[in-house]
């Protein structure tokens, strides 16, 4: 039993680390309390398991694909995916009301990673990624300012700090909580951009 308990700390703790990394590419992240920190990453993975909680009963399913396809969300598979140094796996595209779907990048994905089933794990977990996006575009959602965090603060004047990447957060939060998986999505990013810069230098 003790070892199924550190086995989920560990995950946990890992999870933790990637949203930390994600969020720390925005120097204003460094501007709050390491508690403040911890606090908002917190508060990420509370709301997008809570969102994906509130999709699954108003669906009746846990299935992305077939989420998607209930909201009138056109999938759409391109090879446009890597572009010099930049390198997406999908995209939401609001005004089109489309998710697209990388093959290039996931393909470069799949040929290092020997796992079953891969490719359709993987298309589930960007479209439920990119439908958090859209959930988010429709209910007129600003995440960043939602989950603002108090730089400095004086009487009733204060400084708020607001990070974009608090979107990308919750959108993993939410792809995990709906697909119900142990290990963060935010694994295949590093995944694929290890895979990816190291081949460049290849």
């Amino acid at each position: 039993m003790g070892s199924e308990e550190n086995t989920v700390s560990l995950d946990e703790r890992n999870r933790v680390v990637l949203a930390y990394l994600c969020l720390s590419r925005d120097r204003k992240f460094f501007k709050v309390s390491e508690a403040q920190r911890l606090k908002l990453i917190d508060s990420l993975f509370s709301f997008g398991a809570q969102v994906a909680e509130e999709v699954k009963k108003e669906f009746g399913t846990d299935d992305p694909r077939r989420i998607v396809e209930m909201m009138g969300l056109k999938v759409v598979g391109e090879d446009r995916g890597i572009r010099g140094t930049l390198l997406k796996r999908s995209e939401y595209r609001p005004a089109r009301k489309e998710i697209a779907i990388y093959r290039d990048s996931l393909n470069q994905l799949m040929k290092e990673v020997a796992a079953e089933d891969l490719s359709d794990k993987l298309i589930k977990l960007l479209l439920s990624h990119e439908l958090f996006h859209h959930i988010e575009h429709t209910r007129r959602l600003s995440i960043p300012k939602m989950f603002k965090m108090t730089w400095f603060k004086l009487g009733p004047l204060s400084l708020n700090v607001k990070i974009a990447a608090t979107s990308e957060v919750a959108a993993h939060a939410f792809a995990q909580a709906l697909l119900n998986i142990e290990h963060s999505p935010m694994v295949f990013d590093y995944l694929t951009y290890i895979f990816y810069t190291s081949r460049a230098k290849g």
